[in-house]
């Protein structure tokens, strides 16, 4: 076996280890130089999916509780909005793209908050069943 593929296997034994720690702690530490970007559109992704995931606990008592659906139509709802989170997902991330990520996030937030509003103003708009 030629000497040049013995020099490209990884090393063995406790120096290997060391140098496998030493640059998982590294890819740590280059996160810390990322732009603002970065933070700021991954903080809008970590709250609305801590939104989006409380909603759902919460969506079939508050459909038929408060708003007096039955619960079959509570269910159509509850999966008529999960797939529609999924289609907007998949499906318009090239409108993200075309927009640019101030626009597309600008756009984005917007539509959440008038979702968020909706959802609240639900109980008032008379959608209750008999």
């Amino acid at each position: 076996m030629p000497s040049s593929e013995t020099a490209t296997a990884p090393q063995r034994g406790p120096m290997g280890l060391v140098a496998r720690v030493r640059d998982f702690l590294n890819a740590f530490r280059d996160l810390l130089h990322l732009p603002r970007a970065f933070w700021l559109i991954n903080l809008f992704f970590m709250i609305d999916s801590m939104a989006y995931f409380g909603i759902l606990t919460l969506m079939q008592e508050y459909l038929h509780l408060d708003v007096k659906l039955a619960d079959w139509v509570a269910g159509f709802f509850i999966s008529f909005f999960t797939g529609a989170v999924t289609v907007f997902m998949i499906g318009f991330g090239g409108v993200g793209e075309k927009l640019g990520w101030c626009r597309g996030l600008a756009l984005a937030i917007t539509l959440c908050l008038v979702g968020r509003i909706g959802y609240c103003l639900a109980p008032g708009v008379g959608f209750a069943a008999a």
